[in-house]
């Protein structure tokens, strides 16, 4: 009969000794820190992306509403000049 104890060593792996070495290990937690320092970034730049894309958006809206505000404003300069115009050129013609 067999020991309980030669049964365990043999069928129980051991989980204080690897394979793996100490340069392998630096090596992966490079890469698993390394690419979720990428992901962040990448997160980062896409958020920033969506807010640039945002403020480009309002500031063409806000140009859209000075634009037309400075056109009925030049607009409403022209029929005010006209009208002055039209009065002076009423007066003139009233003296003559």
């Amino acid at each position: 009969m067999k020991s309980m104890d030669h049964i365990d060593k043999e069928e129980t792996p051991s989980v204080e000794k690897t394979d793996i070495t100490d340069k392998e290990w630096d090596i992966l937690e490079e890469y698993y820190f390394g690419s979720q320092e990428l992901k962040d970034l990448f997160d980062e730049r896409t958020i920033l992306q969506r807010t640039a894309k945002q403020e480009l958006d309002r500031l063409q809206e806000v140009e859209t509403a000075y634009t037309d505000l400075l056109e009925k404003l030049m607009n409403a300069k022209k029929e005010k000049a006209m009208e002055i115009e039209s009065k002076k050129t009423g007066s003139r013609k009233t003296l003559d």
